[in-house]
C-alpha cells in the first residue's frame, strides 16, 4: 500500500499501522490513504 500505512490480517482482523513520525499526524494524502485501506 504505502510506506506511512501498513496492514496485517490475522482471521477477520485487520490491524492498521500508521508511521508518519513525529506526531503520527494524518494530513490529507494519509487520510485519502487510510481511506482506501479500509475498502479494500
Amino acid at each position: 500500500m504505502s510506506d506511512v500505512i501498513t496492514t496485517r490480517r490475522e482471521g477477520t482482523i485487520l490491524e492498521v499501522v500508521l508511521d508518519r513520525p513525529k506526531a503520527n499526524a494524518i494530513d490529507l494524502k494519509t487520510s485519502r490513504l487510510m481511506g482506501e485501506t479500509f475498502k479494500a
